[in-house]
């Protein structure tokens, strides 16, 4: 059956593939699988996703033999005008895997702990060093997000001066199942700050401030992007984090190196 473009099937999962390639062949651009599959899946919001992550800055095109660049909304206008309302309400910067969410929580923790002194502080005193800490344990997060994971904090530790503990730390948290920003799936977190306190020993209160950055995630979090800023305290068994966060996807800025990390880790 010949179809012409103003005589489309009454078949949505059809329509909406041949209208989607037909937009992307009169941009000129090659039919990416991605957008192949967004028209696959019937959904409006995704397909204009897709197209804003192309074309949202603007179409290039030629108009009377002289090459000039729309806007994205009036290439949308003459082309898929069914898209009109939904660009119209949030633009692609409300629909695009580039949104950016904002929210904050808490994590606590509970931890084993290993020392390894590198250096004595050049005097006889078995309570002044310089150590390298290792507390491995698991790390459970309420608010944005919402998980718990496994995680080994790495530490040095100075107690050179009399009375007084200062260091610094990193965290990587390995989340097999982690909800973020209402989006679910695996992820690598990792956190790494300073801490001080007083005199060195068992129930010694340590205050700490640090930043999280997202090297990885798999699922609805793969192409997720953010930091967060922590404060909190810690004891020598356990820890309390308050944080603020800031994350956004964008599934088509995936660093591959970190995204190695994740390999494993809940949904692929």
């Amino acid at each position: 059956m010949k179809i012409s473009p103003l005589q489309l099937p009454n078949n949505k999962y059809i329509h909406v593939v041949y209208i989607s390639i037909i937009a992307a062949l009169l941009l000129g651009a090659t039919v990416a699988p991605s957008l192949l599959r967004a028209a696959a899946q019937e959904d409006d919001t995704r397909v204009l996703e897709v197209l804003c992550n192309s074309y949202g800055e603007g179409v290039d095109i030629s108009r009377e033999g002289r090459s000039e660049r729309i806007s994205f909304g009036e290439w949308l206008a003459d082309h898929r005008p069914d898209l009109v309302d939904i660009f119209n309400e949030v633009g692609c910067a409300g629909i695009s895997g580039s949104e950016e969410f904002v929210g904050t929580g808490a994590a606590s923790a509970s931890v084993d702990r290993t020392t390894e002194t590198i250096f004595d502080c050049g005097d006889a005193d078995p309570n002044t060093n310089v150590d390298f800490v290792t507390r491995p344990g698991t790390f459970t997060f309420t608010g944005i997000i919402d998980g718990a994971a496994t995680a080994v904090n790495n530490a040095l530790t100075d107690t050179c001066a009399e009375g007084f503990t200062h260091g610094t730390y990193k965290v990587r948290y390995l989340f097999d199942e982690v909800t973020i920003a209402g989006r679910t799936g695996g992820a690598v977190l990792e956190e790494w700050g300073d801490f001080e306190g007083g005199p060195f020993g068992e129930g010694i209160l340590f205050t700490f401030h640090g930043h999280i950055s997202f090297l990885c995630g798999t699922g609805e979090l793969r192409g997720i992007h953010g930091e967060a800023l922590t404060e909190g305290a810690a004891t020598l068994a356990g820890s309390f984090t308050n944080y603020a966060l800031w994350v956004h996807f964008d599934n088509d800025n995936i660093d591959e190196f970190n995204n190695n990390l994740c390999a494993g880790l809940g949904d692929n």
